[in-house]
């Protein structure tokens, strides 16, 4: 108990410097007038992206606070859908969602992030305060890995249990994006930098890929499940910047989907281009 109340005084310590009023917006290259302005705009759509850096407080503090005003503004029309959480530990969450486990069995068999009690724990808290479903988009890490160890092929390997756990389709034929990916590779350096092969670079991209197809045909899964709902979905702001990614591979299982990508920065620099995301909060 004395470390739950801890890490309750933590969060509220770690948020107590942000406030909605002292965020900036950028859409379309103008400045909004509100955060609640941009979150009139947003319930218009049927899925929101995101993109946040997984260890940006301000990026959690925006997130928490659009899902409770996009909950109120949808009359609790809406679902979160989470990266971080993998396709096989759905039941476990579900569970835990419902009050039917305890959440020191929840965080036992889920595999929860590192920094999920600071940064992912209020979404979930609020979700099951609130009745909100949560999906586990992701595709179990072990797979991504396999994939970039041994390419796609390996996929076919798969016992049909877990080939289930993977989307049916790996979207990856998408020139900028992949152009995008080997960039930021060969800006890291090492074996993978500038003069890395690019055997191994596609690999790395196509287990990338596996990320997105997962994650956007877990979405599109939902939308199908449930019309009218909005899908509010945090993510790595590469899996939607440029609305590339996990974005691009939803808009190609379903044409007519309404997106909109939110990109977070972590300071108040804004040195991005602006077709980046349709708002950029700072």
């Amino acid at each position: 108990m004395k470390t739950k109340s801890l890490i309750v005084l933590f969060i509220i310590f770690l948020f107590m410097g942000f406030n909605v009023g002292n965020l900036k917006i950028i859409h379309n290259g103008n400045k909004l007038k509100s955060f609640d302005k941009m979150v009139d705009m947003l319930k218009h759509y049927d899925v929101v992206f995101v993109g946040e850096q997984h260890t940006d407080p301000k990026a959690h503090f925006v997130e928490l606070e659009l899902l409770k005003k996009l909950y109120a503004k949808k009359k609790g029309k809406i679902i979160l859908s989470l990266e971080m959480f993998e396709r096989d530990v759905q039941g476990i969450l579900n569970q835990y969602l419902e009050g039917k486990i305890s959440e020191e069995e929840f965080l036992k068999n889920s595999r929860p992030w590192k920094n999920y009690p600071t940064d992912y724990k209020p979404m979930i808290e609020f979700a099951k305060e609130k009745g909100i479903k949560v999906i586990a988009s992701n595709v179990p890490r072990r797979y991504a890995a396999m994939v970039a160890r041994n390419g796609l092929a390996i996929l076919n390997t798969l016992r049909p249990e877990e080939r289930r756990l993977i989307a049916k389709t790996i979207y990856f034929d998408y020139p900028q994006y992949r152009k995008l990916f080997y960039k930021t590779m060969e800006s890291m350096g090492g074996p993978m930098g500038k003069h890395g092969a690019s055997k191994f670079k596609e690999k790395f991209y196509k287990a990338q890929c596996v990320k997105d197809s997962t994650m956007a045909e877990s979405i599109f899964r939902e939308m199908k499940k449930n019309p009218g709902f909005l899908i509010l979905h945090i993510n790595g702001s590469f899996h939607s910047d440029y609305k590339l990614g996990t974005a691009a591979v939803l808009k190609t299982l379903f044409s007519e989907v309404k997106i909109a990508n939110i990109k977070v920065l972590p300071s108040d620099k804004v040195n991005v281009e602006n077709k980046i995301a349709d708002f950029i909060v700072y």
